[in-house]
C-alpha cells in the first residue's frame, strides 16, 4: 500500500480554477449590436437579436 501526503492547497487550487472559470465564462457574454439615430420625428433604433422574431418584441418608452 502506497501512503499519500494530504495537501489541503491542493482542493483549494480546484475551487480556484471553478472560480476563474465562471468569470470567464460571463465576460464572454456579449451585447447585442445597436445602431441609434436620431431624426426630427423619430428615435430609430436597430438591435441584432439572432434567434428572436420580432413578434416577440415588445419596446416601450417614456
Amino acid at each position: 500500500m502506497m501512503l499519500t501526503r494530504y495537501n489541503p492547497w491542493q482542493e483549494l487550487n480546484g475551487l480556484q480554477r471553478q472560480m476563474d472559470s465562471l468569470f470567464e465564462q460571463k465576460a464572454t457574454v456579449k451585447a447585442p449590436v445597436a445602431e441609434l439615430h436620431e431624426t426630427d420625428a423619430a428615435l430609430i433604433l436597430k438591435l441584432e437579436l439572432p434567434g428572436v422574431e420580432a413578434k416577440d418584441i415588445d419596446i416601450n418608452y417614456a
